[in-house]
């Protein structure tokens, strides 16, 4: 009996040992990305961040912010930027949820095609997209002056504030489509099956069922749009 015990006892160490190596190998192949990380992301973050409280004699100092709080220019660059983000990324998660549950429901091949489309246009943005929008909505862009002709329009300013928001809603739209459009796959289409038998409609579903389901991926998604916003925001 003791043998046995002393055998179990061993088969344990020896188990627990192999765990800590498969650890110890696990820490070693990350340690090039963590590194990255540190060089990349957290230096540059805490040298900004350390810069902010010195002023140009390398003392200990609020002046920055001082700054920053008293500028009318930089309070309402800021607010503009988060109003622009915020607007943006309501108006682009509604279309990007509608247009994912629309993608979701289309066949295997037309599905892939516009998955393509949609991953090419994802990487169109910052520079090439601001011409591109100029070129077709600005003052003498083709667009504009199309819709001129035919009277649909009087006058369209891209660099307003409506000009602006369309311009972020858009590019908003490719980045909401591709992280919204795999949460549908986990909607069983029995549970709505389940809600019409017992007495409630679509509406209710997602309600009480499809929303709540995707509720954490929604908001995680609302703010990953939120900072692709807010990096594209430049003051000036």
């Amino acid at each position: 009996m003791e043998n046995i015990l002393k055998l179990e006892k061993s088969k344990k160490v020896s188990i627990t040992k192999i765990k800590i190596k498969e650890h110890h190998k696990a820490f070693l192949i990350l340690i090039p990305f963590i590194t990255l990380i540190i060089m990349f992301l957290l230096s540059p973050f805490l040298s900004t961040f350390i810069s902010s409280f010195l002023n140009e004699y390398n003392e200990f100092s609020l002046e920055n912010y001082e700054y920053i709080f008293k500028s009318r220019f930089i309070k309402q660059s800021i607010f503009n930027s988060l109003e622009l983000s915020i607007v943006s990324t309501l108006l682009g998660l509604l279309i990007s949820l509608q247009g994912a549950y629309s993608l979701n429901k289309l066949k295997n091949s037309s599905k892939k095609s516009v998955l393509l489309l949609i991953n090419m246009l994802s990487n169109f943005s910052g520079i090439p997209l601001a011409f591109a929008f100029i070129i077709l909505l600005g003052s003498n862009g083709v667009m504009t002056i199309l819709l001129k002709n035919v009277g649909l329009i009087e006058t369209f300013d891209v660099y307003s504030r409506a000009g602006l928001m369309l311009m972020y809603t858009y590019f908003q739209l490719p980045l909401g489509l591709l992280l919204l459009y795999p949460l549908f796959d986990r909607i069983d289409p029995q549970w709505q099956e389940i809600v019409n038998i017992l007495g409630g409609g679509t509406f209710i579903f997602w309600k009480r069922v499809g929303i709540p389901v995707m509720l954490k991926e929604i908001l995680g998604t609302m703010l990953i749009m939120f900072a692709n916003a807010m990096g594209h925001m430049h003051v000036h």
